[in-house]
């Protein structure tokens, strides 16, 4: 496996955001919005793979800019967040064209109804790297990333 490489991303207007990237191939853009700074390190670089580039943010007003000014294939996102309520983050992630997936990631117990978009995964906090993992992969897959 290539290894692991952080760069800096300058987008017009904004703060640099930190890429995590494993290679020069193509891959997925994955826009991670967590706004606890360890928890969204050492999950960006644990969901690392071949084909996949993190985005991360620590918060969804920052994230909004970051959805529109580049392509993004899959976002990862706490509701609980500073500023900007997180659902209208992924509203805005879902009123995209194409429409990006989302993974939810809450402590709060959200029924399954609220999420009743198949490009939409709910995972419960705490989760099991493996759960975030599994929702990643189900909702990369049909895009062929």
């Amino acid at each position: 496996m290539p290894p692991k490489r952080a760069c800096r991303l300058p987008l017009r207007g904004m703060a640099a955001l930190t890429a995590v990237e494993s290679s020069c191939a193509p891959s997925s853009v994955i826009l991670y919005v967590e706004d606890n700074d360890y928890v969204r390190e050492s999950v960006a670089e644990l969901l690392q793979a071949p084909g996949r580039q993190f985005v991360c943010c620590s918060d969804a007003g920052q994230a909004l800019e970051v959805l529109e000014n580049r392509r993004i294939d899959l976002l990862i996102t706490d509701l609980n967040l500073p500023g900007v309520p997180g659902m209208d983050l992924v509203r805005s992630a879902m009123d995209r064209n194409p429409p990006c997936p989302v993974v939810v990631c809450s402590g709060h117990d959200l029924s399954a109804t609220a999420f009743a978009d198949a490009r939409i995964e709910y995972v419960r906090k705490p989760f099991e790297l493996e759960e975030l993992e599994a929702a990643v992969d189900r909702l990369l897959e049909p895009r062929g990333h």
